[in-house]
Order: structure tokens, then sequence, then C-alpha cells
């Protein structure tokens, strides 16, 4: 059971939506991800019409680890491990269509993660067979994250709809050895995502799916290649004639090659996991444009070498100026 505040915030959203209609859940070194799973759900294919637009994307997360599971984080070996997460993700982005392609949009996007973090873990290990060194710890802090910067290529054709972004996180955010509340991850990382989308809007359905690859630089200060992932996204959805959408999203998380380094004292440390979830939707026009809303949800199982929780997403995205069709 996911423990503190967000682990009960979460669950409430979850048991929610249904009746109306996250992550960071870890791998890699400091047990975190520079991609944040369940980002792309709703029409991840499509891409808005020319012009600048705002999204604000809030995560609340709340999970764990069994007992004996261990974990580095911080560059330090703790076990036992539960965290709680309030996270906002600003992004800012300008498409634009350029001359000699047709049909084709263009894309700049800039994030920058704010959260507020609570980890607590029941022991930190250290020495060859494992020793306690310090018992029962915890930490909480409010830090600025690494800005994510994204350039996107998208087009469509009927009811299909396509985008490939490619991404770079910039490790200048909040990062302490020793540490268990690291908002910022401390190495360079590239992500490549594509994304598809099957848009019907005659008979009001949605389908898309995104997949996408991180590949990992090595952390500033210590000795510690994390390897290349795999994230798996997708959504399915029915809308409605007054702008309301209700489906179901999920993921997949596969680390696809171990961390190495003299520092990588767990070994390959490969995680992966699954999520399934309700997603909600809805679409308010405000006089030339439209701003566009979604409310989802996921609980995580299958589940190696990472925290196991909830994760509760509410993502808003506005147009800053009038609306163009989608691409």
């Amino acid at each position: 059971m996911a423990k503190g505040w967000a682990g009960r915030a979460a669950a409430l959203a979850c048991a929610i939506l249904p009746s109306v209609a996250a992550a960071p859940a870890h791998a890699v070194e400091g047990a975190r991800n520079v991609y944040l799973l369940g980002s792309r759900s709703l029409l991840s294919g499509v891409l808005p019409g020319p012009g600048g637009f705002f999204q604000s994307d809030v995560l609340v997360y709340s999970g764990q680890t069994s007992a004996r599971r261990e974990l580095e984080i911080g560059g330090e070996i703790v076990a036992g491990v539960n965290g709680d997460v309030l996270l906002e993700l600003p992004t800012a982005s300008w498409f634009f269509a350029a001359d000699g392609a047709p049909g084709v949009l263009f894309g700049l996007a800039g994030s920058l993660p704010i959260a507020w973090q609570e980890v607590g873990a029941d022991a930190t290990l250290s020495g060859p067979n494992g020793g306690v060194v310090i018992g029962e710890r915890s930490q909480h802090a409010f830090e600025v994250g690494d800005p994510y910067l994204q350039a996107i290529v998208g087009s469509s054709s009927g009811n299909w709809h396509w985008n490939v972004a490619g991404a770079l996180n910039v490790p200048i955010g909040q990062w302490e050895q020793g540490s268990l509340v690291n908002v910022g991850f401390n190495r360079w990382a590239g992500d490549i995502t594509g994304s598809l989308t099957w848009l019907d809007l005659a008979e009001g359905w949605q389908a898309s799916a995104a997949l996408g690859f991180t590949f990992n630089g090595k952390n500033l200060d210590i000795d510690y290649d994390s390897g290349a992932e795999m994230h798996l996204e997708w959504s399915l959805s029915k809308f409605t004639a007054s702008g309301f959408s209700f489906g179901l999203v999920g993921y997949y998380y596969q680390q696809i090659t171990g961390d190495t380094g003299s520092d990588a004292r767990l070994g390959a440390f490969e995680g992966r996991v699954v999520a399934l979830g309700p997603v909600a939707g809805l679409t308010v026009p405000l006089a030339d444009r439209a701003i566009q809303a979604s409310f989802r949800c996921y609980k995580e199982f299958a589940v190696e070498n990472r925290l196991e929780g909830v994760a509760a997403f509410a993502t808003v995205a506005i147009p800053l100026q009038a609306a163009g069709a989608p691409r």
C-alpha cells in the first residue's frame, strides 16, 4: 500500500475517474526516469495548428518498494523506500509550417519540472555484505529540476496523425549526492519518441500509441552510466458531442541495457513496469480558441527494480492565440 498524502490523493483520483466516465516509477541510477511515463495519452499523434501553446501537467504519485528491495539513490544504497511526489510540469511550445514542406508542422518546446517530494527509507546500506549504516530516515524538499527541450515534426493524412519528437535533458537542476529527494538527474540524456493517432471525428473515436527510447549519459559526479530505456504508451477513448471523452490509458516500460560503472553497485539494475487506468477528457470553447483538459490515472504492476504505486495526472493545454485545425 502506498504511503502518505500523495497515496491517498492519487488513489482517490483513480477511484473517482471511472465514476465520471503517473513518474516517477523508477529504474536506472537514482531509480528515476528522465522521460515522464504517462505524459503522452489522448491524441498523442496530433499536433495543433501553427502558433504558440502552453500546457500544464500536474502529477501526484505515491509508491514504495518491498522491505528488502534495494535501490541506489543519490549515490547511496537504500532499502525499503517509499515516496510521495507532487510535480508541476509547465511546457511552452511553438509550431510553424515551413516553406517547401506542405502539410508538415515543425515545433519547438521547453519544459521545467518543479516538484515537492517526500522520500523515506528503512535503511541505508554499505559494504560488500550490505551492513546497515543508518536506520530509518526520510527527507522532503521543494526543488526545480532539469530543463527538458524538444524538437518536433509531424503531419496527417485523413484520420491518421503522426509526429516524432527528439528531446534533450539539460542537467542543471537540483541534485545532491546522498540526498533522497533529488529532482534533477545530474546527467545528460536524449529521448526519441514517435506517436501515432487514429482519429475519427465522425464516429467520435481515437486510438493513440507512442513508442520511445531514452539514452542516458554518465552522472556528472559519480561513476554511474545508466542504461538505455524503452517506453510505450497508449490510449483508447470515445468522444461525445458535448466535448467530453472517456476511455483507457496505459504504459509499458523496460530498461533494455544494464547500468555500468564503479558506482553501479547493484549491477545492471534493469527495471520494468506495466500500468493501466482510466482517462477522462474535456474540450472547452473559449472565445476563438479551445482549451483541452484531461484527467488520467495509472495503477502500476509487474514491477522490477522500481517503486510500485499509483500516478494521477491532470493536464490543461491552452492555445496562446486562435486555435488552428489539427494537422
